[in-house]
C-alpha cells in the first residue's frame, strides 16, 4: 500500500514538473516572440527602404529575354506535341498494351515507344518550365507586395503591442492578473519577479500584435495591388484614347476590342479571367484570349465596361 502511494506521489510530481517545464517554455517563447517582433520590424523597415517603387503592375511584366524564352519553349512544345499526335495517328493500326503503350512485337511499335519515352519527359519538363516562366510576373509582383506591405504592417503591430502592454499594466484587467499569477506559480523560473503582471501583459500584447499584423498585411497588400492595377488600367486607357473618345467607344467592334485585349499583359488578362470567372488555362495569354472571345456578349460587355469605365 505504501509503495502504491509512493508511486502515485512520484507520478504526480513528474506530471507537475512536466507542466511547469511546459509553462516555462511557453513564457520563453512569448519573450522570444516579442523580441523577434521588434527585430522583424527593423528588418522589413530596412528592406522596404531599398525597394524600387513600381509605376504600375506592368513593371513586373516579362523581360524581352523571358518573352524570347517563352516563345522558344512554346515552339519546342508544339513540335513535340505534333510529333506525339502523329505517332498516335500512325499507330492506329497497332495494338496497345494495358499501360497505353504500343505492343512491341512489331518494329514500328518498338520505335514509337522509344520516341514516346524520349519525348514525353521532354514535354513535361517544357510544360513545367513554361509555366514557371509565365508565372514570373505574378511571382515578382507578389514578392514586391509582400516586402512593400510588411513595414507598415509591422508599424501597426508594434504600435498595438506597446499600447496594449501599457494599458494592461495601467488598468490591470482581472484576466491579466489571473493569467500572470497562474503563469508565475507554474513557471520554473521567475522571469518577472518584480513585475508579475508582465506575464499576462506580454502574452496578451503579443497575441493582439500578431492579429493586427495579419489584418494589416492583407489590407495593405490588397490596397497596393489595387493601386498598381488601377494605374495600369489608366495607362492603357490613355494609350488608346483619341480626341473623340465617346465616338470611338461607340464604334469599337469586337475585333478592335480583342486587339486591345492582346495588348494587355498576361497578368492583367489573368485578373480579368479571375474576376469574370472565365474558364481558361491561365498559363498562356492565347488561351485566355480565346476563352474571352468565346464568352457570351454580356461577359464581354462587362469586361469592356471594366476597362473603359
Amino acid at each position: 500500500m505504501a509503495k502504491r502511494r509512493r508511486r502515485r506521489k512520484q507520478g504526480s510530481n513528474a506530471g507537475g514538473l512536466l507542466a511547469k517545464a511546459f509553462v516555462t517554455l511557453f513564457i520563453l517563447m512569448v519573450m522570444i516572440g516579442s523580441f523577434l517582433l521588434f527585430v522583424a520590424w527593423w528588418y522589413f523597415e530596412r528592406k522596404g527602404a531599398r525597394l524600387i517603387k513600381p509605376v504600375s503592375i506592368h513593371d513586373f511584366d516579362h523581360t524581352n529575354k523571358e518573352i524570347k524564352a517563352i516563345s522558344q519553349h512554346e515552339r519546342e512544345l508544339d513540335r513535340i506535341d505534333t510529333r506525339l499526335d502523329k505517332i498516335e495517328h500512325e499507330g492506329q493500326s497497332l495494338t496497345k498494351r494495358q499501360d497505353g503503350m504500343f505492343n512491341e512485337r512489331s518494329k514500328k511499335g518498338k520505335q514509337f515507344n522509344n520516341e514516346i519515352n524520349d519525348l514525353s519527359p521532354k514535354a513535361d519538363n517544357l510544360e513545367q518550365s513554361l509555366a514557371d516562366l509565365e508565372a514570373l510576373p505574378e511571382k515578382r509582383s507578389n514578392e514586391w507586395l509582400f516586402s512593400a506591405s510588411m513595414p507598415l504592417s509591422f508599424r501597426f503591430s508594434i504600435l498595438s503591442y506597446v499600447i496594449s502592454f501599457s494599458l494592461f499594466i495601467w488598468l490591470e484587467p482581472t484576466w491579466v492578473l489571473q493569467l500572470s499569477q497562474k503563469l508565475q506559480s507554474l513557471s520554473l523560473l521567475d522571469f518577472y519577479a518584480s513585475y508579475p503582471i508582465a506575464y499576462g501583459a506580454s502574452v496578451g500584447s503579443l497575441v493582439i500584435s500578431l492579429i493586427i499584423l495579419g489584418i494589416s498585411f492583407f489590407y495593405i497588400k490588397g490596397e497596393k495591388k489595387e493601386l498598381l492595377c488601377s494605374t495600369s488600367s489608366q495607362e492603357h486607357h490613355q494609350e488608346y484614347e483619341v480626341d473623340d473618345t465617346s465616338s470611338d467607344d461607340e464604334n469599337m467592334t469586337i475585333e478592335d476590342f480583342m486587339k486591345y485585349l492582346v495588348s494587355l499583359s498576361h497578368a492583367d488578362l489573368k485578373l480579368l479571367a479571375d474576376e469574370f470567372e472565365i474558364k481558361a488555362d491561365r498559363r498562356s495569354k492565347a488561351t485566355i484570349l480565346e476563352a474571352i472571345s468565346n464568352e457570351e456578349v454580356d461577359v464581354i460587355n462587362g469586361i469592356y465596361s471594366k476597362l473603359f469605365a
